[in-house]
């Protein structure tokens, strides 16, 4: 199972990584679920968080789920 959630990240992963890193070089937090979701055009933070739980799950993001700003 492991080795199956270790797999190449998907373009939208990379999209969502990509966004996430600009904006936090730009204003030093992360963005929003909700910001992060214009960004790619969606429009439900569900989606936005599946996407964040994924790559979380394939490693390039670790996440705080208790405070904004708390993606490393």
């Amino acid at each position: 199972m492991r080795d199956c959630l270790r797999k190449k990240l998907t373009t939208r992963h990379k999209q969502i990584l990509s966004f996430i890193r600009v904006f936090k070089a730009n204003s030093r937090l992360a963005p929003s679920v909700r910001e992060s979701g214009n960004s790619l055009v969606i429009k439900s933070p569900t989606g936005v968080y599946g996407l964040l739980k994924v790559i979380e799950a394939k490693g390039p993001l670790k996440r705080n789920v208790l405070c904004r700003g708390g993606l490393r």
